[in-house]
């Protein structure tokens, strides 16, 4: 990998760890964790035995972190341009003699592993959290489960990512375009028995998740489900077209006017 690409990303981190959004990703890393804990206290204290953790712990996988890989990539994708651009600082980056995608790159790069180490340790804990009062019987009778789950978010934030990062640095508002590419696009498109949903990430990471969830009934009952390998690699594809879309556009958009 280009040095100079590892750089940014390193620069990158150290930016998105000192920011105020440091504390939303936290929060939904640990969200699930408290709702396992929560679950299993009221329980406990009426008296009855830990809920089913399987149970708890599919509902968390298959529901919660949909919603929580959405949010942390939107929350950080969009902003890896537009910070530049409100902050007035991107004039300190593209002068400088290195290509102007790498600078998109390298903000992917960290984008990916916070979203990465984020949510995957997050799923951990949230197993952890739901199986462990169930005795060590049942942690390892659920680590299928769970390595399928990390499968599955292991590929989501990086087509996620790269998704939001694309829209970052496309659109002049980018939190408008977002939602559109969410509720239009993403969520709507892709239930629908065309072959358009096969242009959105949601219909793959759907077809990747095995656990019952109301999306799924959907989907297997309209009988639009892809093969495991075909939703792998077209995840894998729609992550570098728009990982290379990104920077494309970042290098032929002009950005200091719409600062000033």
């Amino acid at each position: 990998m280009n040095a100079t690409i590892k750089a940014l990303a390193r620069h990158q981190v150290r930016i998105l760890l000192g920011r105020r959004r440091l504390f939303l990703v936290v929060l939904l890393a640990v969200f699930p964790v408290v709702i396992a804990g929560i679950v299993h206290g009221v329980s406990y204290l009426k008296g009855g035995s830990p809920m089913g953790a399987k149970a708890l712990f599919q509902g968390l996988a298959s529901g919660y972190y949909l919603i929580a890989t959405l949010l942390l990539n939107l929350i950080l994708g969009l902003a890896l341009v537009s910070d530049e651009v409100e902050g007035r600082t991107l004039p300190y980056l593209i002068c400088r003699p290195i290509p102007r995608a790498h600078i998109v790159y390298g903000k992917y790069l960290a984008l990916l592993a916070v979203g990465e180490l984020a949510l995957l340790a997050s799923l951990v804990a949230a197993y952890l959290a739901c199986y462990a009062p169930s005795g060590r019987g049942a942690l390892l009778h659920g680590l299928r489960g769970l390595a399928g789950a990390l499968v599955w978010i292991a590929l989501s934030v990086p087509a996620y990512g790269a998704a939001f990062t694309f829209l970052g640095a496309l659109a002049r508002k980018p939190l408008n375009v977002a939602a559109a590419f969410v509720f239009l696009w993403e969520l709507a498109l892709g239930c629908t028995p065309t072959a358009l949903r096969k242009l959105t990430i949601t219909h793959y990471l759907l077809s990747l998740s095995p656990e019952s969830q109301p999306l799924n009934t959907l989907v297997d009952l309209l009988g639009l489900r892809s093969s495991t390998w075909v939703s792998v690699v077209s995840l894998l594809a729609l992550t570098v077209i728009y990982v290379w879309g990104a920077g494309a556009v970042f290098a032929k958009r002009q950005y200091i006017s719409a600062a000033e």
